[in-house]
C-alpha cells in the first residue's frame, strides 16, 4: 500500500479551493485516531481522475455517478451522498440545466438539431448522460448535432456557449449555481431551455480495499461533520445542506437512462 490519498476534484473551482481545504482539514481531524492514524495532511491535486478513483490507496474522494456505475472507479465503495442547497436539487437527487446563450434562437431541444453542443466529457452523467436521455426523449436520433465539443469541464462548456463557440450545453445545476455566484451578470448571458431528469448526486467514495471498519469510520465522521451545529461556514460556501447514505443500487438509474436512450434510438450523444 502507498500513501493514502484524499481529493475533492468535482466542485473544485479556484473560488472553492479554500472551502474544500477547510472541509478536508476538518474531516481529517475528525478521522485521526489510534484506529485510523495514517491520514493525509492535505488534499491530493486532481490529475488522472480514473487512476485516483480506482487507486487502492484512496481514502476519500468525490466522484460522478457515471464513472461509479461504469467501472471507472474500480471497486470504489460508496460512503455517502451530499445534499446541496440549490433550488433545482431534490434531496440528494439533481440533474442539469440545458443552456443556450441569451440571444440564441434555440427554444426547445429539437431546435438544436445541426447545432454545436459542448460537453465536459463522455464520462459525465450531468454533462453527457442526462443530456443524451433528454435529447432522446425529445426525439433526437442518429447524428443530431453538427459537432460535439469536448471541453473537459462544465465551466469551459458554459464559456463556449457564452463565447459563441458552441450553441448548447448541459450544466450540472450545482456547478451552475456556483458559477452564477462567482460571476455577477452571468445569468443574464444564458437562457435555460430545459432541465434533465434527476439522479443521485455526486457521491463520496473510498477504495473498496479498505476495511469495513474504515468505511464505517469515514461515514460516521463525514455525517457528523456535515450535520454539526453550529454549521461551519465552508459548508455554506460549498452549498452542502446535508448528507444521506444511499444504497449503491440507487445509482443504477444512471444505467437505466443510458439503456432507455439506446432503446429510443439515440445510444450516443452526437
Amino acid at each position: 500500500m502507498g500513501k493514502p490519498l484524499a481529493a475533492l476534484p468535482m466542485y473544485s473551482a479556484p473560488e472553492l479551493e479554500d472551502a474544500n481545504t477547510q472541509f478536508w482539514h476538518a474531516l481529517a481531524a475528525a478521522l485521526r485516531s489510534p484506529t485510523l492514524s495514517n491520514i493525509p495532511q492535505d488534499l491530493t491535486p486532481a490529475g488522472d481522475l480514473q487512476s485516483l478513483w480506482s487507486s487502492p490507496d484512496l481514502l476519500f474522494a468525490q466522484t460522478c455517478g457515471y464513472p461509479l456505475t461504469h467501472g471507472l472507479c474500480g471497486n470504489a465503495a460508496l460512503i455517502a451522498t451530499p445534499m446541496y442547497d440549490v433550488p433545482e436539487v431534490d434531496g440528494s437527487y439533481y440533474g442539469s440545466a440545458i443552456i443556450v446563450s441569451r440571444a440564441s434562437a434555440i427554444q426547445t431541444l429539437m431546435d438544436a438539431k445541426n447545432s454545436i453542443a459542448a460537453i465536459n466529457g463522455y464520462d459525465s452523467n450531468t454533462g453527457m448522460n442526462l443530456f443524451r436521455i433528454s435529447l432522446a426523449r425529445a426525439g433526437a436520433r442518429d447524428q443530431f448535432f453538427s459537432k460535439v465539443m469536448v471541453t473537459g469541464a462544465h465551466r469551459a462548456s458554459l464559456k463556449a456557449v457564452i463565447d459563441g463557440e458552441a450553441d448548447i450545453a448541459s450544466i450540472d445545476v450545482v456547478s451552475l449555481a456556483h458559477f452564477i455566484s462567482f460571476t455577477p451578470g452571468l445569468s443574464e448571458k444564458i437562457r435555460i431551455i430545459d432541465y434533465t431528469p434527476k439522479t443521485p448526486g455526486l457521491p463520496f467514495i473510498t477504495s473498496g480495499t479498505n476495511s469495513n471498519a474504515t468505511k464505517d469510520i469515514l461515514r460516521k465522521a463525514l455525517i457528523a461533520l456535515i450535520q454539526q451545529t453550529p454549521r461551519a461556514a465552508w459548508l455554506d460556501t460549498l452549498k452542502i445542506k446535508n448528507i444521506v447514505t444511499l444504497p449503491r443500487a440507487a445509482y443504477d438509474v444512471i444505467i437505466s437512462l443510458e439503456s432507455e436512450a439506446a432503446t429510443l434510438g439515440y445510444p450516443e450523444l452526437r
